[in-house]
Order: structure tokens, then C-alpha cells, then sequence
């Protein structure tokens, strides 16, 4: 999904760049990213629901 997003933003972004590219407006910049974060679970939580069930829950 993060790929998905940044390709996206890069498709819109060239575009709006080749647009403007004759323009004598002030040029704009922006940082877009994407962050993943993980930490381990405590054992307890860790196998009461196998990862699997999550996954495939459709009320997830």
C-alpha cells in the first residue's frame, strides 16, 4: 500500500511539473514518505490470536 501511495504522489507530482515547468510562479516543495514502526508483543498477547485470523478477519 505505501508503494502504491508514493507512486502515485511521484505520477502526480511529474505531472504538475511538466505543467508548470514554462511558469514563472514561486516552486513549491513537500516531503512525502512513508514510516513503519513494529516492536515486539508481549508472549501472552503474541499467541492468543494467531496471525493468520487477523489477517483474513473481514471486521478487521
Amino acid at each position: 500500500m505505501g508503494m502504491k501511495a508514493l507512486l502515485a504522489v511521484n505520477k502526480t507530482a511529474l505531472a504538475a511539473e511538466q505543467r508548470d515547468a514554462q511558469s514563472a510562479e514561486p516552486r513549491q516543495r513537500m516531503t512525502f514518505g512513508v514510516y513503519f514502526y513494529t516492536e515486539p508483543m508481549p508472549a501472552v498477547i503474541a499467541h492468543a490470536v494467531p496471525s493468520d485470523d487477523v489477517q483474513n478477519d473481514p471486521a478487521a
